[in-house]
């Protein structure tokens, strides 16, 4: 929905009541709004359709005039009471303009709150959350690569840091042979825009030895500032150094600790991976820590519980190894493929070459 409630602290303005009356076609509407910035302008017409469906967003049709600097503000009735949000009109044709219903404004979430210097500076952008959606597979959305890369290339274009971290996310899922390069260069315009999981991809990237040479002091340097600088998911990389002892002494409960640190952040698939590390500590038997198949996929089932692919590939993977029962780990392939995780995708492969 193209909708924003704005929260103003100033006092004794005039306002309209929103209708509990229904709408009907045939019915008589009236238009303010500023058209081609032609303040308090004020057309009139009849309800062409009364509920329009459109995308899943429910639209009146209606044939009052509306224009540029029409959308956003009142469709109301004779009672002068408001029952949509002018929208837009189809161009190129004749009387044919649609404001949205007022009700969709009551399903909106009032709980996230932005300021406008936010929202003018491009860092709040709707399509960035829809798009999170087909990137996760959540809620009724499926993994939609094509889906999330175009939502995600529109919050690139204006300047969003979080969009580009996503996009260089996307691209290195990508075929193409420049394609760590390209998520490189996202991931430090990101960091630069303020978004600091770009700082721990890099680190990741340094650590793992993924288009850098392995360089463990400078995976730390990056997760440290990345933290320093509000980024909680970050401590999964620092967790990761602590699990293999790379560059410091392996040390599993602070591996761990890092982990739980990094559960309690806001990008879905950091707080998974960090979710399912600790599984993976419990199941290899690092350190001090006695091997526990039980306990490991605690873990792992509270990830795929929330929705993580990678989780739901690492219980296929436990049964496939540990377990050695193929139904059941084909089971849990095919889900973690669904959601576009290539592991998976690679082992179902697999199982249809035996």
């Amino acid at each position: 929905k193209d909708l924003a409630v704005l929260r103003t602290e100033a006092s004794g303005n005039l306002y309209l009541e929103t209708s509990a009356r229904d709408v009907v076609t045939g019915q008589t509407v009236y238009a303010l709004g500023s058209s081609e910035g032609l303040t308090s302008t004020f057309t009139t017409g009849v309800v062409s359709n009364a509920i329009r469906v459109v995308d899943d967003v429910r639209y009146i049709q209606m044939t009052a005039p509306i224009s540029h600097g029409n959308s956003g503000g009142p469709l109301v009735n004779t009672y002068g009471e408001v029952v949509g949000i002018n929208t837009s009109t189809l161009e190129g044709a004749q009387n044919i303009n649609f404001a949205i219903r007022v009700e969709e404004l009551f399903s909106l979430d009032f709980s996230e709150e932005h300021t406008l210097e936010e929202i003018s500076h491009g860092k709040v952008d709707p399509s960035i959350e829809e798009a999170k959606r087909y990137f996760y597979a959540l809620e009724d959305h499926k993994f939609d690569y094509d889906k999330a890369y175009e939502l995600f290339s529109r919050g690139v274009a204006n300047g969003n840091g979080e969009a580009m971290y996503y996009l260089g996310e996307l691209t290195l899922m990508s075929s193409d042979d420049e394609r760590f390069d390209l998520a490189i260069n996202l991931f430090e315009q990101a960091a630069d825009a303020g978004c600091y999981l770009g700082l721990l991809r890099l680190g990741i990237m340094f650590e793992q030895g993924e288009s850098y040479d392995y360089d463990y002091i400078t995976a730390r340097d990056l997760f440290e500032e990345a933290i320093e600088n509000g980024c909680v998911e970050a401590n999964f990389g620092l967790g990761r150094l602590y699990h293999y002892g790379e560059g410091v002494i392996s040390d599993s409960y602070k591996a761990i600790e890092y982990y739980e640190k990094a559960m309690e952040g806001q990008a879905l698939n950091w707080v998974w991976e960090a979710t399912c590390m600790i599984g993976d500590v419990y199941r290899e038997g690092i350190g001090s820590i006695a091997k526990d198949y039980e306990k490991a996929m605690e873990y792992y089932l509270m990830a795929a519980d929330q929705g993580s692919a990678f989780a739901m590939w690492k219980i296929g993977w436990h049964y496939h190894l540990d377990k050695g029962d193929l139904i059941k780990a084909f089971e849990w392939y095919e889900m973690a493929a669904e959601r576009g995780n290539t592991r998976a995708m690679n082992n179902i492969g697999v199982f249809y070459m035996i």
